[in-house]
């Protein structure tokens, strides 16, 4: 997972971060494809979520 910050972007660290706390979950895979970042966590309930999260927002893409 990268570390570095682009561009004003939050790092993928971060947002697996927020992501875990906010879903109070288990991260399955996190991956930087550019303009986005795809984030798989199994959550509290037992759910698998695949989010698309916008780095320099830290929102969820719909």
């Amino acid at each position: 997972m990268s570390k570095i910050h682009r561009g004003g972007n939050l790092s993928l660290d971060e947002v697996v971060n927020r992501v875990r706390m906010r879903m109070n979950g288990r991260i399955l895979s996190a991956e930087d494809i550019g303009a986005e970042y795809r984030i798989r966590v199994l959550t509290g309930k037992g759910k698998v979520r695949r989010l698309r999260i916008d780095p320099a927002t830290g929102e969820i893409i719909r």
